[in-house]
Protein backbone atom coordinates (compact mmCIF):
# COMPACT_ATOMS: atom_id res chain seq x y z
CA UNK A 1 0.00 0.00 0.00
CA UNK A 2 0.90 3.42 -0.06
CA UNK A 3 -0.69 6.14 2.02
CA UNK A 4 -0.06 10.35 1.00
CA UNK A 5 -1.24 11.81 4.21
CA UNK A 6 -2.00 16.14 3.87
CA UNK A 7 -1.71 17.71 6.98
CA UNK A 8 -1.32 15.40 9.54
CA UNK A 9 -1.13 15.65 13.40
CA UNK A 10 2.33 14.44 14.59
CA UNK A 11 4.53 15.53 17.46
CA UNK A 12 6.35 18.80 16.50
CA UNK A 13 9.83 20.07 18.59
CA UNK A 14 10.48 18.81 21.79
CA UNK A 15 12.15 21.00 24.79
CA UNK A 16 13.46 20.52 28.05
CA UNK A 17 11.93 22.34 30.71
CA UNK A 18 12.64 21.72 34.24
CA UNK A 19 14.14 18.60 33.51
CA UNK A 20 10.92 17.49 31.58
CA UNK A 21 10.79 16.71 27.60
CA UNK A 22 7.67 18.37 26.54
CA UNK A 23 5.90 18.10 23.12
CA UNK A 24 3.24 20.04 21.62
CA UNK A 25 1.29 18.46 18.82
CA UNK A 26 1.25 20.22 15.59
CA UNK A 27 0.60 19.55 11.58
CA UNK A 28 3.12 18.34 9.38
CA UNK A 29 2.90 19.51 5.41
CA UNK A 30 2.37 15.76 4.44
CA UNK A 31 3.92 12.61 5.27
CA UNK A 32 3.95 9.11 2.98
CA UNK A 33 2.90 5.73 4.37
CA UNK A 34 4.43 2.74 2.54
CA UNK A 35 4.08 -0.77 3.51
CA UNK A 36 2.54 -4.19 3.04
CA UNK A 37 0.76 -6.13 5.22
CA UNK A 38 -0.41 -10.37 5.62
CA UNK A 39 -1.77 -12.40 7.63
CA UNK A 40 -2.57 -15.94 7.87
CA UNK A 41 -4.84 -18.15 9.75
CA UNK A 42 -4.19 -22.30 10.51
CA UNK A 43 -7.41 -24.49 11.73
CA UNK A 44 -5.99 -27.73 13.61
CA UNK A 45 -9.00 -29.98 13.88
CA UNK A 46 -12.05 -28.74 15.27
CA UNK A 47 -10.82 -27.12 18.52
CA UNK A 48 -7.63 -25.30 17.73
CA UNK A 49 -7.22 -22.04 15.64
CA UNK A 50 -3.59 -19.91 15.15
CA UNK A 51 -3.25 -16.57 13.65
CA UNK A 52 -0.42 -14.57 12.68
CA UNK A 53 -0.19 -11.05 11.34
CA UNK A 54 2.75 -8.48 9.70
CA UNK A 55 2.78 -4.81 9.03
CA UNK A 56 5.60 -3.50 7.39
CA UNK A 57 5.12 0.91 7.24
CA UNK A 58 7.57 2.85 6.28
CA UNK A 59 6.01 6.37 7.24
CA UNK A 60 7.65 9.11 6.94
CA UNK A 61 7.53 13.25 7.12
CA UNK A 62 8.29 14.11 3.60
CA UNK A 63 9.73 17.45 4.08
CA UNK A 64 12.35 15.84 6.31
CA UNK A 65 11.88 12.02 5.48
CA UNK A 66 12.17 11.14 9.29
CA UNK A 67 9.86 8.55 10.65
CA UNK A 68 6.35 9.78 12.19
CA UNK A 69 5.89 9.56 15.79
CA UNK A 70 5.26 6.16 17.37
CA UNK A 71 5.27 4.40 14.39
CA UNK A 72 7.17 1.39 14.15
CA UNK A 73 8.40 0.24 11.02
CA UNK A 74 7.86 -4.07 11.68
CA UNK A 75 4.70 -5.07 13.63
CA UNK A 76 2.89 -8.56 14.62
CA UNK A 77 0.49 -10.14 16.11
CA UNK A 78 -0.07 -14.28 16.84
CA UNK A 79 -2.71 -15.90 18.44
CA UNK A 80 -3.60 -18.89 19.79
CA UNK A 81 -7.34 -20.13 20.38
CA UNK A 82 -8.90 -23.18 21.91
CA UNK A 83 -12.52 -23.94 21.62
CA UNK A 84 -13.22 -26.13 23.73
CA UNK A 85 -16.11 -26.36 27.02
CA UNK A 86 -14.60 -23.11 27.36
CA UNK A 87 -12.92 -20.72 24.91
CA UNK A 88 -9.37 -19.57 25.72
CA UNK A 89 -7.26 -16.90 23.67
CA UNK A 90 -3.80 -16.34 24.31
CA UNK A 91 -2.72 -13.16 21.96
CA UNK A 92 1.04 -11.42 21.82
CA UNK A 93 1.82 -8.25 19.71
CA UNK A 94 5.49 -6.82 18.84
CA UNK A 95 6.72 -3.80 17.34
CA UNK A 96 10.28 -2.68 16.99
CA UNK A 97 11.53 0.53 17.32
CA UNK A 98 9.53 3.69 17.59
CA UNK A 99 10.28 7.02 18.37
CA UNK A 100 8.55 9.61 20.55
CA UNK A 101 9.64 12.61 19.31
CA UNK A 102 9.57 14.71 15.82
CA UNK A 103 13.61 14.87 15.81
CA UNK A 104 13.91 10.78 16.09
CA UNK A 105 15.92 11.16 19.00
CA UNK A 106 13.91 9.83 21.58
CA UNK A 107 13.16 6.29 21.12
CA UNK A 108 9.63 5.08 22.35
CA UNK A 109 9.47 2.52 25.17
Amino acid sequence: FINALDNPVGNGPSFVVGGITEQKRTNIASATVRGVETDATLRRGSRWLMRASYLYSEATADATSLWLVQTARHQGTASIVYSGPVTVTANTRLASRAFDNAQNTLILG
